[in-house]
């Protein structure tokens, strides 16, 4: 059915700050895509040229706009997000263009060449402030990185999307077991009792509190204490958690061992080869060395 994809990528961010497993899936993607970061090869456009000019202009610039940590985020908020855009800023005639990170939920519309529909000419920008005037920026100042688009819709879809009930039955899952081993770790206690009412009602009030460690509890003789045990079944429980993971897994198209951090589960080189996940990690490159080609 349909989304609205500006709550689903809030949802996303959100799991990203409070979920062991979105937060893993997310990172591993980021790492295993731009790793400690990238590297720019600069060649001489003339014979006899060093290019140590130019190196040097880059290395000033890329201390300065903190380039490898941009690129890192941006890497991050495009599989979390599903897209996001990047936009020059200008600083003036005298100093170096700054790129900036843009939610995709302030982009309000995309507007298209009328004669050929997938040619974009500009992007509207809402405001940042509250009854402010939203901002045209030309196509040629923007880029738009997107991942796992459908069909004609120009926009990208969260790598978390799949998963999101099965994020949550996970979560269901940890909390319920958290309570039962609560309860396994309390030992009930039934007091048997023959007596009249009055007497009952005494000694309720004797034991209205839980006597404290090493105290000698002496009980009448129509009176005995009692110690069920619990009925409280798990057998199944390591195979639901094997299910949910799995489905989790499959559904952002990762190892196990990459979504839990669970490293007895062990796969063998080839097998990770041939994963989709190397394939996605791979056009993901591309689509981040296609924005820095631009950035240059």
């Amino acid at each position: 059915g349909a989304i609205n994809l500006v709550q689903v990528q809030k949802k996303c961010c959100e799991l990203y700050g409070n979920h062991p497993l979105a937060k893993n899936v997310i990172k591993n993607l980021t790492m295993r895509t731009i790793g400690e970061g990238c590297t720019i090869n600069f060649t001489a456009a003339r014979a006899g040229r060093t290019g140590d000019r130019t190196k040097e202009k880059w290395a000033s610039w890329e201390t300065a706009q903190k380039f490898q940590p941009f690129i890192r985020l941006c890497t991050r908020m495009l599989y979390m997000l599903g897209e996001g855009f990047v936009v020059a800023y200008p600083l003036g005639a005298d100093k170096a263009t700054s790129f900036r990170w843009i939610e995709p939920d302030r982009i309000d519309r995309i507007f298209y060449d009328a004669e050929d529909i997938k040619t974009v000419i500009g992007y509207e920008l809402k405001s940042s402030t509250p009854g402010g005037k939203n901002i045209y920026l030309r196509a040629d100042d923007v880029w738009h990185l997107k991942i796992d688009e459908l069909g004609n819709v120009p926009r990208g879809i969260p790598r978390l999307l799949p998963v999101l009930v099965y994020l949550r039955y996970w979560s269901l899952f940890v909390e319920n077991r958290h309570w039962i081993n609560m309860v396994r770790a309390r030992i009930p206690l039934i007091f048997e009792s023959q007596s009249s009412g009055a007497q009952i009602q005494t000694l309720k009030s004797r034991f209205g509190t839980i006597p404290g460690p090493g105290t000698t509890v002496f009980l009448p003789s129509n009176t005995k204490a009692v110690f069920p045990t619990h009925s409280i079944g798990a057998s199944d429980v390591m195979e639901d958690r094997k299910l949910l993971e799995s489905a989790i897994a499959a559904g952002v198209s990762m190892p196990i061992m990459l979504v839990t951090g669970d490293l007895s589960a062990t796969y063998s080189s080839g097998v990770l080869q041939e994963s989709p996940l190397v394939r996605d990690i791979e056009d993901s490159r591309d689509l981040i060395r296609e924005m820095i080609e631009w950035m240059v």
